[in-house]
């Protein structure tokens, strides 16, 4: 239940980090090293996301592959916590670049 209300408050303070964490992970300068705090707003902003993107007006603008490739981030985030590999705090920036890219002005 925690996990469910932290998912619905994504605030547009943590919108703006959100952004920042997405260049540092995986912009044109992206960092080797990947902090824990980063990885961990992007983990909440994709269960924000995934959570939203039930909606039927959302739903069908993500392709189920996706989705699917985003709910398998998500999974690999939370199991692994904040010890992450640098590929896998990849991997979940970016399913949520690519969740954005598709319903980011709707959410």
């Amino acid at each position: 239940m925690v996990r469910l209300l932290a998912a619905l408050q994504l605030d547009l303070y943590s919108v703006t980090e959100v952004y920042d964490d997405l260049n540092d992970l995986v912009g044109e300068h992206a960092t080797n090293e990947p902090g824990t705090e980063a990885v961990q707003r992007l983990a909440a902003a994709l269960d924000h996301i995934l959570l939203r993107i039930q909606a039927p007006e959302l739903a069908v603008r993500c392709p189920p592959d996706v989705i699917h490739r985003a709910q398998r981030a998500r999974e690999c985030a939370h199991s692994a916590g904040a010890r992450l590999s640098v590929a896998e705090a990849r991997g979940v920036a970016l399913a949520v670049l690519n969740l954005l890219d598709l319903v980011g002005e709707q959410l």
